[in-house]
């Protein structure tokens, strides 16, 4: 029986993340891109990336208003399950995308710069 590989488009973060995770299951993987990868939309978007966090739960945010103001500020234009999931799971993807060195502002103690987004 072959061995399995696996194609993936799109070397942003999506992309990378599969394919890492592919690779330590012992998969083939090609990895195709429009762009270079050091240069996918993932590491040129700036402003940040929304999700709760421990200072934000302190001033009463929770994964429920952050699903709420998605899909408000989406003019409830969403698929809304998957904003649900989106919400719940951002904190640890972000946790993630750290352990996996996507590099996020830092603030002078090393941790991650968190702070709450404007319209929030």
């Amino acid at each position: 029986m072959a061995k399995k590989r696996v194609m993936i488009i799109g070397g942003g973060l999506a992309g990378l993340a599969a394919a890492m995770k592919l690779a330590e299951l012992g998969i083939d993987v090609d990895l195709m891109s429009l762009t270079p990868v050091k240069r996918s939309h993932s590491v040129c978007a700036q402003g940040g990336i929304n999700s709760v966090n421990d200072q934000t739960r302190q001033l009463g945010d929770n994964e429920w208003l952050h699903f709420d103001d998605t899909v408000y500020g989406g003019d409830f234009l969403q698929h809304q399950p998957p904003v649900k999931e989106m919400a719940y799971w951002a904190p640890k993807v972000i946790d993630l995308m750290d352990r996996l060195g996507v590099t996020f502002n830092r603030t002078p103690e090393g941790f991650l710069d968190r702070r709450r987004f404007g319209g929030t």
